[in-house]
């Protein structure tokens, strides 16, 4: 479980389980709340933008919120890369998950 108030942390790794080089790599990752869509790794972040991408190669993230806001939340991540051939690719994996109140008080 994971409360508001807490900090959401996570590892994200991009790796190329291919034989072949990639270019152009961006790896992108974001929270959606009920009501917006906050960005924790972008093309801010140091490495998230690789131009090129060896076969067998990782690379790792950690990144960081606050949660603030009670209800669901979608992490999205992303991997936007060109193939060997220069033709463009987009990966998405998306992670739900409910953040919680820590203390509900009702009276009679």
């Amino acid at each position: 479980n994971i409360y508001l108030g807490e900090t959401f942390q996570a590892y994200v790794s991009a790796c190329n389980n291919g034989g072949e080089q990639l270019a152009r790599l961006e790896v992108r990752a974001e929270i959606q709340t009920g009501t917006k869509r906050l960005p924790l790794l972008d093309a801010q972040t140091p490495n998230s933008l690789l131009a090129s991408f060896g076969a067998r190669q990782c690379v790792d993230y950690v990144v960081s919120h606050e949660l603030k806001e009670a209800g669901v939340h979608i992490m999205i991540c992303s991997a936007t890369y060109l193939e060997a051939s220069g033709q463009e690719k987009k990966v998405r994996q998306y992670f739900k998950f409910q953040v919680q109140k820590p203390l509900s008080v009702t009276t009679n």
